[in-house]
């Protein structure tokens, strides 16, 4: 996903066939190099805006020119950036309670 942010720019029609692209399939129909091409689109591509389904709506993606079918949102990045910070926080929180954990260990066998 990260290879198509510096691709070519391309504006096409969303298509989701559920309410997430996590779960359901989420594809893009745009021209590249003149011809129609259908490329799905990363998991993490919001298939809601305010609410409200995208699906037929306007949407702007890049693609690789090698390859039209790598492509993402344009401005699809801040999805990975806020699933990476998820996925960060349940790991942070058990490193901080294994040094308190530690300390408390370490305390206790001081004291005794």
């Amino acid at each position: 996903m990260t290879q198509a942010q510096d691709g070519v720019r391309a504006v096409g029609t969303f298509h989701a066939e559920g309410a997430n692209c996590r779960r359901h399939r989420c594809w893009v129909d745009f021209v590249a190099d003149g011809r129609r091409v259908q490329a799905d689109l990363p998991a993490l591509t919001a298939a809601r805006k305010d609410k409200v389904a995208r699906d037929g709506e306007p949407i702007t993606v890049r693609h690789l020119a090698a390859d039209p079918t790598v492509v993402a949102e344009e401005r699809g990045t801040g999805y990975v950036f806020a699933m990476t910070a998820l996925t960060g926080i349940p790991a942070f929180v058990l490193f901080a309670a294994a040094l308190t954990s530690g300390f408390h260990v370490r305390r206790a066998k001081r004291l005794s």
